[in-house]
């Protein structure tokens, strides 16, 4: 497992690891081109890179902080056929896999005297968790370019997304139209979708900030701190103060065992 940083406007030209490679964002943004292919990632989303995947990266604006795993051919033992399945590049937002990251940083972090063994059972929750997503991810690329401008909308506005009725009318295509749509190319509902953005956001805030938890809250749109508070938990397993100190960690390169 290794925590590593990344300044501002750094660039990795175009490159490929050995083994599987997942990765999490844990603060910044970073954006992965594969072939023609780009993606913007941000604090909890996570990617799987099959052995051998050419991949460039840029980062920023702000310092980058990443956690990886390197799974090394044979090293993995039953994970190499769990992964298997997961043959191509691709990137979560959220969900089953950044919760078991995200709880094998913070035990990781929390107890580092134990730290082998701990991060031992983190890897397989975490290939348990990849498991979810052996179906063939959905193709964005495939969208529509009304659909494109709907998702895009949604990322200008993440702390107050418009009601779908409100989405499809300026689209002008009929809500249920664009709700099948929407799922079909990108894999979750509009509303799910613009609920990730919004945590992330927060996520992101939390992770990269000192701020008050209670503004961090109230500028990303949230009710109040208990609204934040629940949602974060329910997306990652971890309170907002959890995961303000697990996103402290500092670069580390730990157990050669999994890495």
């Amino acid at each position: 497992m290794v925590v590593t940083d990344y300044l501002p406007g750094e660039r990795m030209a175009p490159h490929w690891h050995p083994g599987t490679q997942v990765s999490m964002v844990l603060r910044g943004a970073v954006e992965e081109g594969v072939g023609g292919r780009e993606h913007q990632g941000t604090a909890g989303a996570v990617v799987v890179k099959p052995a051998g995947t050419v991949h460039r990266n840029v980062f920023g604006p702000a310092t980058v902080r990443m956690l990886s795993i390197n799974i090394l051919p044979g090293a993995g033992g039953d994970a190499d056929d769990r992964l298997a399945a997961l043959e191509s590049w691709r990137w979560m937002e959220g969900g089953p896999a950044s919760r078991a990251l995200w709880r094998l940083l913070s035990t990781a972090r929390a107890e580092p005297g134990t730290a082998p063994s701990l991060l031992a059972d983190g890897f397989w929750e975490m290939v348990d968790a990849l498991d979810v997503y052996a179906a063939p991810p959905p193709s964005p690329s495939a969208a529509p370019a009304w659909l494109c401008r709907v998702r895009d909308h949604l990322h200008d506005c993440a702390g107050a997304a418009p009601p779908v009725r409100d989405l499809a009318g300026a689209a002008g295509v009929h809500p249920v139209y664009l709700a099948r749509a929407f799922r079909r190319a990108y894999g979750v509902p509009v509303t799910e979708y613009a609920r990730r953005l919004r945590l992330r956001a927060a996520a992101d805030r939390i992770a990269s900030t000192a701020l008050p938890l209670a503004r961090i809250a109230c500028e990303a749109g949230f009710a109040d701190q208990a609204h934040l508070t629940r949602e974060l938990r329910r997306e990652t397993g971890l309170t907002p103060g959890a995961l303000r100190r697990a996103a402290a960690t500092p670069p580390i390169q730990a157990s050669p065992a999994v890495a």
